[in-house]
């Protein structure tokens, strides 16, 4: 028996319509708290979660599960009933929101699908931490950071171009705030591993799993030079060294 499409994993979830730079329409899916909404299709999630980011990046083996399951905001995207692209996201502490995943099929980049789905995240979180404050309306105006870790220059970039991050391409020096946050983020995800705090980079964070280090071939450039030559100097993709940043933004 043929299996019937899926439009959304969850009939709780939220459904966003998105319209690319090239017009195409996505369907975006929000899911908050994955792991119990999602318990009785653990196993299909999963492998659709494997093979997108085997096509998209390499086999991820034991994290996809980990990526699901740890997140409390999960996004799909699809196009024409097809997974195209996910990213998650968790809560690390009051004020800080860890986007822990972005994956996007090899044929959709660089058409502000990665930005969308983070940005459909970040906007529940935020909306989250509101209704948490109830009252207490100075919280409201309280910083928010947001903090991820990538040797994606295509996701780099995105973020940047809307949120004021560091590291900043524009030499902008991160706060004693950020700083404590990128080197406590970086510990948690890459126990073991060298962070400089300066340039905000792990050193060999991906030498566990070697098959989600970029191939020379596959590195997803930004459409700005000035981003590559910035991943390319920092992180020396083209080396495959495994680096990647710890990257902060504040949202106010």
């Amino acid at each position: 028996m043929e299996e019937k499409p899926v439009t959304s994993y969850s009939e709780e979830s939220k459904i966003i319509k998105f319209k690319a730079k090239t017009g195409e329409v996505f369907e975006i899916e929000v899911i908050e708290n994955p792991k119990m909404r999602l318990r009785d299709i653990k196993d299909k999630v999963i492998n659709d979660i494997k093979d997108l980011t085997k096509e998209a990046w390499g086999d991820p083996r034991d994290l996809a599960e980990k990526w699901v399951y740890l997140s409390d905001i999960l996004t799909v995207a699809r196009k024409e009933e097809k997974i195209r692209g996910y990213a998650t996201g968790r809560y690390i502490k009051e004020d800080v929101f860890l986007l822990s995943v972005t994956i996007v099929a090899s044929k959709d980049r660089n058409k502000g699908l990665a930005t969308f789905m983070n940005y459909a995240i970040l906007r529940t979180a935020w909306k989250n931490r509101i209704k948490k404050a109830r009252w207490r309306i100075w919280i409201w105006f309280q910083p928010f950071y947001i903090v991820f870790r990538t040797h994606n220059p295509i996701l780099y970039e995105a973020i940047s171009r809307k949120i004021n991050v560091v590291p900043s391409l524009k030499g902008r020096q991160p706060s004693p705030r950020e700083i404590k946050i990128a080197t406590e983020v970086a510990h948690m995800l890459s126990p073991g591993h060298k962070f400089d705090p300066k340039t905000f980079v792990i050193e060999d964070a991906a030498s566990s799993y070697p098959e989600l280090i970029y191939k020379v071939d596959q590195i997803p450039w930004s459409s700005d030079k000035k981003v590559n030559e910035f991943c390319e100097r920092h992180l020396k993709l083209t080396e495959r060294k495994g680096n990647t940043f710890v990257v902060v933004g504040k949202v106010e």
